[in-house]
């Protein structure tokens, strides 16, 4: 049964911790121009899932690691290190992140598998998943020049659809991460609907495609979510911004 303190972590926060920092930053430039929507969604989904685990420290349990992923996914959001003018060392940042991201995700379970076993999941996973990461940002890109907000109604529908599936699968717990990030999205729209001038979506995707992976992952590995199912809540984010 979720409690009271599940719906305040789980749901309530994240509306709330949204739409205060893009009001802050949307009356103060500035700070808009450093901390994006990629960076503010990276951050209130790692309060959150932070405050929903009761502050777990990091490497206690596999499950507190998506709050860290998406810091890491900020930080590189607050550093340009999404944008396309970083391309080589970007791409070289992305594999970094998701190989890490993936040994961490996995340590578990590969690490009495033997060195070779050990690489293969790591940098499969590691190439996979910046693949991923970068047709997420190109297609996006490319649909963002005839609607801006198209990388935020997509991942809106995305967080949503991962929510529901993830609850058919029974993975109750990885469901209501889902429902953070989708939640934190949903005060975003209804923001930059409001004031579309404070909606500085820098970094978005790539926070995004480093969270959702996660939980996915996460759900797969430790939880009721078929594989097959991975390929196509993937796909489904490239298929919507098209829409």
């Amino acid at each position: 049964m979720i409690d009271m303190y599940e719906i305040l972590w789980g749901l309530v926060a994240p509306l709330l911790l949204m739409a205060g920092g893009l009001i802050v930053t949307g009356l103060w430039p500035t700070l808009r121009g450093v901390f994006s929507l990629g960076f503010l969604l990276a951050m209130v989904f790692a309060i959150c899932q932070l405050g929903f685990r009761n502050w777990a420290m990091p490497g206690k349990d596999v499950q507190d690691w998506p709050a860290w992923i998406a810091v890491v996914g900020g930080l590189m959001a607050c550093c340009s290190l999404s944008s396309n003018g970083h391309l080589g060392w970007g791409l070289v940042i992305r594999l970094t992140v998701t190989g890490l991201s993936a040994w961490l995700l996995l340590k578990p379970q590969i690490r009495d598998q033997g060195m070779l076993m050990i690489a293969a999941w790591v940098f499969g996973s590691a190439i996979v998943w910046t693949a991923l990461v970068t047709a997420y940002e190109r297609v996006h890109a490319t649909a963002s020049r005839t609607s801006s907000k198209v990388s935020l109604i997509t991942f809106v529908t995305l967080g949503g659809l991962t929510a529901i599936s993830l609850l058919l699968f029974n993975c109750l717990t990885h469901a209501q991460y889902s429902v953070i990030f989708t939640a934190a999205l949903m005060a975003a729209l209804v923001i930059v609907w409001w004031r579309p001038k404070w909606y500085n979506p820098q970094g978005l995707v790539m926070v995004a495609a480093l969270i959702l992976p996660t939980l996915w992952l996460l759900s797969n590995r430790y939880s009721n979510l078929p594989i097959w199912a991975l390929p196509l809540l993937a796909l489904a984010g490239l298929v919507w911004s098209h829409s």
